[in-house]
């Protein structure tokens, strides 16, 4: 997914690498606990560490879409942070629910039997 911030394009990728970097970047090693913090349904996060956590999201899926593409690391989190606030958080929640939605539905299909589905 490519997204305008400002005058530069920046391309974001949520994948089976991205859980890797994320469990790198933030310990958090689990497909749930991603989802759990990102969403937070439940308020089992403050407001404060779900937006800390959307940004390490951003970051690891920008990051993933930057190796994919062999192309430069030329940001960090506090960037990333400062891209959600140019960008708007209702504007980054929509991102975060377009890039869940494309990995689930290609990624998350299940059959009535509780397997994946063979495609």
């Amino acid at each position: 997914m490519i997204v305008k911030i400002g005058e530069t394009e920046r391309g974001f990728l949520f994948g089976t690498h991205t859980f890797r970097i994320i469990r790198e970047v933030s310990g958090v090693d689990s497909i749930e606990e991603v989802f759990s913090r990102l969403i937070n349904e439940k308020k089992e996060h403050s407001l404060t560490d779900q937006i800390e956590f959307i940004a390490t999201f951003f970051f690891c899926c920008a990051r993933h879409y930057n190796e994919s593409n062999n192309k430069p690391i030329d940001f960090n989190v506090a960037a990333i942070s400062d891209w959600m606030d140019e960008y708007g958080l209702t504007e980054s929640m929509k991102v975060v629910t377009e890039l869940i939605k494309v990995y689930t539905e290609k990624n998350l299909k299940a059959s009535a039997m509780g397997r994946p589905e063979q495609v």
